[in-house]
């Protein structure tokens, strides 16, 4: 099958065989994409997005495309807001990451962003880069609820009749070593693969590999423009 790209059209992507990618071009600092898992009338959320209103905005984009469809899980990739700070729209839903991305969201609070902004007209050029790249969003409306579920190493969750394997790699955002940044990957049993972000199906009897390795998948970038299946 030949490599292909999908349009990179804001809103709703169907990548096939029940993934599903938000995309916000131009996937720049904080335009981050998020992925869903469906099976039947259950769903797995990869990622919410930078504030309120904009995870609010993708939840209704769902809803419309996919109705009677629930977010039974949600997965936090890493601790970077724009990947978790709507955490608090998913209602009822188990909020799962991983110790290290827990204990670094204890730090990278909203609050913070919410400062920065408000003492950046003093802060000259840096200042003005700083609102440009996040003044639109809307930090100071976040409440972001601690998980409710962590794990270490790798964990399973079950959506629908699909198995998704849940594993801990090497980060690639953050300000940290990538030594010591690490993200969450899931990878969805005995499908083709598919993905979004770290998240990928595989084949029955797959050896699991990096993010980075070759080989047949969909995957959508958590900030590169395109979803790029092959």
């Amino acid at each position: 099958m030949g490599l292909g790209t999908h349009p990179y059209v804001a809103g709703l992507c169907d990548v096939g065989q029940g993934s599903y990618a938000w995309l916000q071009p131009d996937g720049g600092w904080g335009w981050s994409n998020a992925g869903l898992i469906v099976d039947g009338d259950e769903a797995l959320l990869v990622d919410t997005l930078y504030d309120v209103p904009l995870t609010q905005t993708m939840l209704d984009g769902f809803e419309a495309a996919l109705p009677g469809v629930s977010i039974t899980t949600l997965v936090n990739t890493h601790s970077n807001g724009d990947h978790c700070n709507g955490n608090e729209l998913l209602h009822g839903a188990e909020i799962l990451t991983s110790v290290i991305a827990a204990e670094e969201m204890t730090r990278e609070k909203p609050a913070l962003m919410v400062g920065l902004l408000e003492a950046a007209p003093t802060m000259g050029v840096v200042g003005e880069f700083f609102q440009h790249c996040f003044g639109r969003f809307d930090f100071g409306s976040v409440n972001r609820p601690e998980p409710t579920s962590t794990f270490s190493g790798a964990t399973t969750r079950t959506v629908g009749d699909t198995v998704v394997d849940l594993v801990e790699v090497t980060g690639a955002e953050g300000d940290q070593n990538v030594e010591h940044k690490r993200d969450v990957r899931a990878d969805v049993r005995n499908q083709p693969r598919r993905g979004c972000w770290h998240l990928e199906r595989r084949p029955p009897g797959y050896r699991k590999h990096r993010v980075q390795d070759q080989g047949r998948h969909i995957q959508i970038p958590a900030h590169l423009a395109g979803a790029r299946s092959g």
